[in-house]
């Protein structure tokens, strides 16, 4: 999903585009939530993904547009201002030999060339979200503390919580637990 993410969204679609992953398995969607600035020109600009514009509806709106359109079994799902190592692709997606696994989550990193104090209070979140995931999933063996920002999620565990939660304001942490009462691993 984007949103008025024109300064950011050119750098996650190089990431993703170089990724050592199959083309064949991949269909990249970029959802444009009603952005303002010229983030759809951007992406219109850059030969890796296809455009999907929606009036400003906000990011659950936007993923589940993305949703109805993918045809793959696993869905990974990034912000627009997220980028990725050049192996992610094939990190994320190697939970999924386990049939029981509807959702995974990468661990983030903030840029480290961001100022400000949103930029502060985000890596300091980040740090601390990381911290309790993984300490999380070492006591249960599990991952009930997600990242939506960077995701991944098969279509079959979706389709038993009937897609991104519309009503939710934290999607993350709220798939991962109807995924949890759905018995999937995540």
């Amino acid at each position: 999903p984007a949103y008025n993410e024109a300064q950011r969204i050119e750098a996650c679609l190089t990431s993703f585009q170089e990724n050592d992953y199959p083309e064949q398995n991949l269909q990249v969607f970029v959802v444009d939530d009603g952005s303002t600035d010229n983030t759809r020109q951007i992406v219109d600009n850059h030969a890796y993904g296809d455009l999907i514009t929606q009036d400003h509806k906000g990011k659950v709106a936007a993923l589940n547009k993305a949703y109805d359109k993918a045809t793959h079994d696993i869905l990974v799902v990034a912000d627009a201002d997220t980028t990725v190592d050049e192996d992610f692709l094939k990190r994320v997606t190697a939970p999924f030999q386990n049939a029981d696994v509807g959702a995974v989550s990468g661990a983030v990193t903030p840029k480290q060339n961001k100022t400000g104090f949103l930029h502060w209070f985000q890596t300091v979140e980040y740090y601390y979200n990381n911290l309790i995931r993984n300490g999380i999933s070492t006591v249960f063996t599990t991952d009930i503390w997600f990242f939506g920002c960077i995701a991944a999620y098969r279509r079959s565990a979706l389709e038993d919580i009937n897609g991104f939660p519309a009503e939710s304001l934290t999607e993350d942490m709220d798939i991962v637990m109807r995924m949890r009462r759905h018995d999937w691993k995540t």
